[in-house]
């Protein structure tokens, strides 16, 4: 009691693995992403927890450094533009673009993280012309 059974049948199908990546949205160029990404390996935060550092002063999430970091990698105009008109879902963004989306929603934020730097840096400097005064 054989069955004929077409090869369609027989031949098992090979499934994949591992399930496919989801490809995500790059709106960066390359130059500006890879900028992106190395501060923000270097800032071991996500986008909502420096976004929610930097709105509470948290001093001890944001170091001087971590300050400086972000002035550099704060959004441009071309940033804001671009990543402005971007209507999709944040977590389709790639991690750079998503990273500078959520830090666009502080307002003011490349005056704020000056004016933090400064106040950082002002008992120091106050310091150095205290002693000056001194001498």
């Amino acid at each position: 009691d054989d069955i004929d059974l077409p090869d369609s049948f027989l031949k098992r199908k090979k499934r994949n693995k591992s399930p496919a990546k989801k490809k995500l949205v790059r709106l960066l160029d390359d130059k500006r992403r890879k900028a992106v990404e190395i501060v923000t390996r270097s800032l071991k935060l996500s986008g909502e927890e420096a976004r929610d550092a930097l709105l509470g002063m948290d001093h001890d999430a944001i170091t001087t450094e971590k300050l400086q970091m972000l002035l550099v990698v704060c959004p441009t105009s071309e940033d804001t533009k671009v990543l402005g008109n971007y209507k999709g879902r944040l977590s389709s963004l790639d991690h750079a673009e998503r990273f500078l989306k959520t830090l666009m929603e502080i307002p003011s934020l490349q005056t704020r993280l000056q004016l933090w730097l400064f106040k950082e840096d002002f008992d120091e400097s106050m310091g150095v012309v205290r002693e000056g005064v001194r001498a």
